[in-house]
Formats: structure tokens, sequence, C-alpha cells
């Protein structure tokens, strides 16, 4: 296996063109993934995503669907570092906020520019039918206004 392995990288490393891919998506046997990462270089070893779900012997049709899913989960996870990496740009300078009451204050007060939000997060509000102010939690926070507030 080790042998076999060895072989598998240097071929590897001869075809792909390092500097040009983003991601090898790999399958392999088992026992020969820890093996082939051993015998792969550092700058190969970084870009090889693992496709554990799949044998090498799967239909195409699956390793491409696992192929997608781990891009999708890639994708996933630099949207959210680049999220968070703009709120800690922005909050120091009090330019950005997290979390609903925040960012409903701000969005009360036609203070936000861009809205990043996380598609995933869910939440129960209210919404004044007379003046349209925001609630996330507590409707008793309403400002006090001269009109009665229709909660919905």
């Amino acid at each position: 296996m080790k042998q076999r392995a060895k072989e598998i990288a240097e071929n590897w490393e001869k075809l792909v063109h390092l500097e040009k891919t983003g991601y090898v998506f790999g399958v392999a046997e088992e026992g020969m993934d820890a093996e082939l990462k051993k015998q792969i270089s550092s700058a190969a070893r970084q870009k090889l995503i693992p496709l554990a779900s799949c044998d090498p012997h799967d239909p195409d049709h699956k390793v491409l669907a696992a192929a997608a899913s781990a891009l999708q989960e890639i994708s996933r996870k630099k949207a959210e570092e680049l999220a968070r990496h703009i709120l800690q740009e922005a909050e120091p300078l009090g330019r950005g906020t997290a979390g609903p009451e925040p960012t409903l204050s701000a969005l009360q007060h036609h203070q936000i520019e861009l809205l990043v939000f996380d598609t995933h997060f869910k939440a129960t509000g209210w919404r004044c039918q007379g003046c349209t102010f925001l609630v996330s939690e507590d409707h008793q926070r309403l400002p006090p206004l001269p009109v009665r507030h229709h909660l919905r």
C-alpha cells in the first residue's frame, strides 16, 4: 500500500498544476487516504479534500454529488468567516452590530447600509401595524408613542 500511495502521489503531482488548482477531491480505498497524505507535498495536502462518504467503486454521479456538497460546505464556511471578519472590523468603529435587538434598533433608525444575515437564523418577532416598529422579544419595550401599538 505504501508503494502504491507513493506512485499515486508522484503521478498526481505531475498531472495537477497546484498553482492553478483550488481543490482536489479524493476518493481512496480504506487506509490509503492516510498513506497518501504522507506521500504528497504540503501544498498538495492543503488542496486535497477527501470524500470520505465515497468509495472508489461508486458511480460518478455519487462522487460528483459528494464533491458538490463539499464545495457548498467550503463556500458556507468562507462566507461565515467573511461575515465574522466584516463584523470584527466594523464593530469597534461603531459601524457594525450583531444580534436581533441591536440590529433592529439600527434598522429602525435608518443606520443600516448593508445587512448580512444567516439564512439559518430563526427568531420570533412582532411588527406594529400602526408605526411599523419591529421588536424581536419583549413587546413591552416598544417606544412610548401617542398611538397605540398593534402587534402582529
